[in-house]
């Protein structure tokens, strides 16, 4: 199973191609609806504010409907404005919830491209807490289409991921360098090796493989030696 999570503002979007280089495009004012005729998810959670539901509500469920996901199981959900700490621990929680609500989920895809003020901001420290505290959390994947860096009617789709992977990575190499626990750091590299060399054999280059797979051997080596020390 496949989630996205997308927020929903009060701006006048405009429908634009929203383009993904792996999936091709799709004309529409919201990326929510890019991202579901693109990516195929099983269900859309779209977070919005009272003003926001009531300026785009039944917009966007039109507009899901126009690209032909009818059967698509929509929700719009309440959030906060965030105009206080209380809202903004409001809003943290919420979204934690959503992502750790998974059940059988595969993938959670989440879209800051509408998003209310600080909510953007508040969707990348939420996948970065769960993601350090549940490992066993879906993967997850931060999108994000940049209207004002579009090209005629073309607007590209970021893939903002590697940036939360970076946190990951400064995590897991800090608890290296402070207490010499390798594991983390282990993981990551495995991950990374293994991603790497789909890449690789998909995009049909000649000459060897990416060598990250050797790093994470090694560090293995050294977590079990560390493990069999006296």
């Amino acid at each position: 199973m496949k989630r996205l999570i997308s927020f929903l503002g009060t701006g006048n979007y405009s429908a634009t191609h929203y383009c993904l280089s792996e999936a091709g495009s799709c004309h529409t004012p919201y990326m929510a609806v890019a991202l579901a005729y693109l990516l195929g998810p099983d269900e859309v959670v779209v977070l919005a504010t009272d003003k926001a539901r009531e300026k785009h509500g039944e917009a966007i469920r039109c507009a899901f409907n126009e690209a032909g996901l009818p059967n698509l199981h929509i929700h719009i959900e309440a959030i906060s404005d965030g105009t206080d700490a209380e809202q903004q621990w409001e809003n943290f929680r919420h979204i934690t919830e959503l992502l750790l609500r998974a059940g059988s989920c595969e993938e959670i895809l989440i879209d800051i491209t509408h998003g209310f003020r600080s909510l953007p901001f508040f969707a990348g420290a939420v996948v970065a807490h769960v993601r350090a505290l549940h490992p066993s959390a879906p993967s997850m994947r931060i999108l994000y289409g940049p209207y004002e860096a579009r090209d005629g009617d073309r607007t590209p789709i970021w893939d903002l991921t590697p940036f939360v992977d970076l946190v990951d990575w400064t995590q897991a190499i800090r608890s290296f360098l402070e207490s010499g626990a390798a594991e983390g750091l282990a993981q990551r590299a495995e991950q990374l090796g293994r991603q790497l060399n789909k890449q690789w054999a998909r995009s049909g280059r000649s000459g060897s493989r990416p060598r990250i797979a050797d790093f994470a051997k090694a560090l293995a080596v050294l977590v079990d030696q560390v493990a069999r020390a006296p």
